[in-house]
């Protein structure tokens, strides 16, 4: 059994009593435990005690570890089509760096 489902029997169980801070909050971070990557699309753990994104300042969006570190240096737009159209979508600058790649942080 994963350590979520362990973490969500347990604060279940304590809906038939009254629920302190600490249960409600291990309750909402159960529930909201998924964020997609950005870049990637895919999901990743996020939330309580858990850190496999990473948040772009710059952008404002989450990539994942794999994602991030992979492309520290910036990614190359034509690779990534539909990313950079969402990006001038949501108006952020898409100018590239002096490597002709495209910088995510």
């Amino acid at each position: 059994m994963s350590a979520c489902k362990v973490f969500f029997t347990l604060y279940t169980k304590l809906d038939n009593r009254q629920e302190s801070g600490f249960a409600q909050t291990m309750k909402r971070n159960v529930r909201e435990k998924f964020k997609d990557c950005d870049l990637c699309e895919l999901p990743f753990h996020y939330g309580f005690g858990r850190y496999e994104l990473k948040r772009s300042e710059k952008l404002n969006m989450f990539f994942c570890d794999i994602c991030a570190g992979g492309n520290w240096d910036g990614i190359v737009p034509e690779g990534h089509e539909q990313f950079m159209k969402r990006v001038a979508e949501l108006g952020f600058d898409t100018s590239l760096n002096k490597k002709g790649w495209f910088d995510l942080y």
